[in-house]
């Protein structure tokens, strides 16, 4: 009985572990840099000059299928062209199609349309005129 009454000693008593105290380490100072770094980042010059060395890697079958993924994501992902193609099917294929049943005049069809390519035209002509 006595090594039990022993062991329940043991078992009341707190238990103090000796824990060592943390040593403060001195914190390293900050060294004086002297000379610029180096500049990590490539400039958009640089980048713009690797991306066409990559593209003039590719074989014309890669350029193709890229020209092609790039027409994609800019028709897909380019609100302005789903919005042309909108007009488009609202109103110049209607417009066309009244017109070669006869029900529109062809006055009629540039007034309401014809603003499209007069605005081309004065594009073109005021390209042109800055180009020399």
């Amino acid at each position: 009985m006595s090594s039990q009454q022993a062991d329940q000693q043991t078992l009341n008593e707190p238990q103090t572990q000796a824990q060592p105290e943390p040593q403060a380490q001195p914190e390293p100072e900050p060294q004086a840099q002297t000379q610029a770094e180096p500049e990590t980042e490539p400039s958009a010059r640089r980048l713009y000059q690797r991306a066409v060395e990559d593209i003039e890697g590719l074989p014309i079958l890669g350029r193709i299928a890229l020209a092609i993924f790039v027409i994609i994501l800019l028709w897909k992902m380019t609100p302005l062209l789903d919005l042309l193609w909108i007009f488009i099917q609202l109103f110049v294929i209607p417009c066309t199609l009244l017109i070669a049943l006869g029900v529109m005049s062809h006055g009629s069809y540039m007034l309401v349309i014809g603003w499209l390519n007069e605005s081309l035209k004065w594009t073109r002509a005021k390209a042109q005129e800055l180009q020399g």
